[in-house]
């Protein structure tokens, strides 16, 4: 039971670290899990899943960097 506990107390710690923004904490606290009890694999893997940037968005920035190098080169050709 007292396994049990700790195990819990231990996906709230990763929860709450994850929902305070210390995301360097987090994915610490996801390594120690990880070592310390297979168990917590998927509790653990849900949480860094979340953590990663959306695909769309990360595709999204790369886009809008790449139009606006085009415009700024552009400007300068033609100045």
């Amino acid at each position: 039971m007292a396994k049990r506990d700790r195990k819990a107390g231990a996906d709230l710690r990763l929860q709450g670290l994850f929902e305070a923004g210390d995301w360097r904490q987090a994915r610490a606290e996801a390594r120690r899990l990880r070592a310390s009890s297979p168990e917590a694999e998927p509790a653990v893997r849900e949480v860094v899943e979340r953590m990663r940037p959306d695909p769309s968005a990360v595709w999204a920035g790369a886009v809008g960097v790449l139009l606006l190098a085009a415009v700024a080169s552009l400007g300068l050709l033609h100045r």
